[in-house]
């Protein structure tokens, strides 16, 4: 009986300073950790589906304008999922210039330069191999785990190198 009175008198001493301690507020978010809307508030009429390009982790995707509001634009990237549709300033967008028509190519070598089909986008690859009409090809500066079998279909002929386009300006860089 003694045993279970220290018991219950040990456990309600433990209890007591934590039940007498009264609960911290949560700290208030600094202000520039605070969410702000992703879409514009005013609306202005859509443009029409366009093909552009977008600039995304440093490099240009192929996409195409959905609408726009207040100078930006909501895009789409070929040959993704709508989750990857985003908001973008004018600042990341750029026209695509009409590409040079290329021939489809009637067959391929190994060690040829080719551009490949990825997701609606053309890419710069090497073929390596080829066996039984499939073409093993290596994305330029790209790891080897990239490298796939594609049908002829999926390459073309290396397209003229395009001029390369302004960088653009990043506010608060100097020149």
């Amino acid at each position: 009986m003694l045993r279970k009175f220290l018991i219950i008198l040990s456990l309600a001493l433990v209890a007591l300073p934590a039940a007498a301690q009264p609960k911290r507020a949560k700290p208030a978010r600094p202000a520039s950790l605070v969410a702000r809307p992703t879409r514009p508030a005013l609306a202005v009429a859509p443009q029409g589906n366009r093909s552009v390009e977008v600039l995304w982790g440093g490099q240009w995707w192929a996409a195409e304008v959905l609408e726009t509001r207040a100078g930006i634009a909501r895009i789409h990237y070929t040959g993704w999922g709508p989750e990857w549709d985003e908001w973008v300033g004018p600042e990341r967008i750029r026209s695509v210039a009409p590409a040079a028509p290329v021939a489809p190519l009637k067959g391929v070598r190994v060690g040829q330069q080719v551009d490949v089909e990825w997701h609606g986008s053309w890419w710069p690859a090497e073929v390596v191999s080829m066996k039984n009409g499939f073409y093993k090809i290596h994305y330029s500066g790209w790891g080897a785990e990239w490298d796939e079998w594609v049908e002829l279909p999926r390459l073309r002929g290396r397209a003229a190198p395009r001029a390369k386009a302004a960088a653009p300006e990043i506010a608060g860089q100097a020149s």
